[in-house]
């Protein structure tokens, strides 16, 4: 609550009397307060802790452009994990790997756990393969071996790349002559779907790439490898799966979106 004047003061104060409505400046003044004397129980806990810590990083983009980076260290006490957010701040500087270590390991500093790293869990985007080799020179206790690769990241894209498999590609007027008609079939059940809804995904997409520059190019495409005949055999193995996810889209718009 903030300080208020005119018949809504008034009335809260007739209300409830014994209530002090804070001012503004107050309000902040004690956010800061609380979050000094937090930071410093906090860095004192982590001090006191015999034993080496484990760090999360990742590093956003605000839809307002503002780039931060994220850091939470993650420990055990009798037993039980504990997992703090250490510290978020703003990263004015493209996420290279060189600045993301630059910033990871001021962090450290400013707790004084620079010498207490023991490991390090982030995505597998190619500016964190820098910013691990930069750490393991800066940062005498951490080894770069000790890097733990984020296993949900890696879950979605090989969910990415699965589902790629199933799209249902453009094709043209040529083409589409010498489809059966199980195919156009599938081909119209994917035009239902609107161009601003796959501008939309695809938008989305962009947005997410241009956060996580995934190391995508390391995995192999086994469709390219495959023979004329044996590309055939898949579309025709994978068509039914095509046509569900197809309606499985198609339907949840029609139905669930407004």
């Amino acid at each position: 609550m903030l300080k208020a004047s005119g018949c809504g003061y008034l009335w809260m104060k007739t209300g409830r009397p014994h209530y002090w409505i804070p001012s503004a400046s107050t309000v902040g003044h004690d956010v800061r307060l609380v979050f000094a004397r937090t930071r410093e129980r906090i860095g004192k806990i982590l001090q006191e802790y015999n034993r080496k810590l484990n760090f999360t990083t990742d590093a956003w983009t605000s839809p307002n452009h503002y780039a931060y980076i994220a850091l939470t260290v993650t420990f055990v006490v009798k037993g039980h994990p504990v997992s703090l957010v250490l510290d978020i701040v703003e990263l004015p500087k493209s996420h290279s790997g060189i600045n993301l270590a630059a910033a990871f390991a001021e962090i450290l500093r400013n707790f004084g756990n620079e010498h207490k790293i023991l490991s390090v869990t982030c995505d597998n985007a190619t500016n964190n393969d820098k910013m691990v080799q930069e750490m393991h020179d800066i940062l005498p206790a951490f080894n770069r071996v000790n890097r733990t690769r984020c296993f949900a990241h890696i879950i979605n894209l090989v969910a990415k790349l699965l589902l790629k498999q199933f799209e249902v590609k453009k094709i043209t007027e040529d083409e589409l002559k010498k489809l059966s008609n199980e195919e156009r079939e599938l081909l119209k059940l994917a035009g239902d779907i609107t161009i601003e809804e796959l501008t939309m995904a695809q938008e989305q997409d962009e947005e997410e790439n241009d956060d996580d520059d995934d190391d995508v190019d390391v995995w192999v495409d086994e469709v390219e490898a495959l023979s004329e005949d044996e590309r055939q055999d898949l579309e025709e193995s994978v068509r039914p799966i095509k046509r569900v996810l197809v309606k499985v889209s198609y339907n949840f718009k029609f139905y669930y979106i407004p």
